[in-house]
């Protein structure tokens, strides 16, 4: 899934949304564009944070659930903006 779909998707969902639910985007490389996403679902009425974590690493997930709880006290809605590229062996 590119970004722009992975945006389009996020965008759609959270407008659907009761306007009190608090909307997570989690990043691992690209603060502008999560920050970007975050203040267009403001924008529209929502409660959205942008948080960077990589979803690979065990102690930044749990540091995710952590920062949410701090920030928010809960999660309605949590995206994780990854992007998976396999690695393929060239000859």
């Amino acid at each position: 899934m590119s970004r722009a779909q992975i945006r389009s998707n996020i965008l759609r969902l959270s407008a659907s949304r009761q306007r009190g639910c608090t909307i997570i985007i989690n990043y691992g490389i690209s603060s502008a564009e999560a920050e970007e996403i975050a203040d267009q679902i403001i924008a529209g009425g929502r409660r959205a944070i942008a948080i960077r974590a990589n979803a690979l690493k065990h102690e930044d997930v749990t540091n995710l659930f952590h920062e949410i709880r701090y920030q928010t006290g809960n999660a309605d809605i949590l995206f994780n903006n990854a992007v998976i590229n396999p690695i393929i062996e060239v000859n």
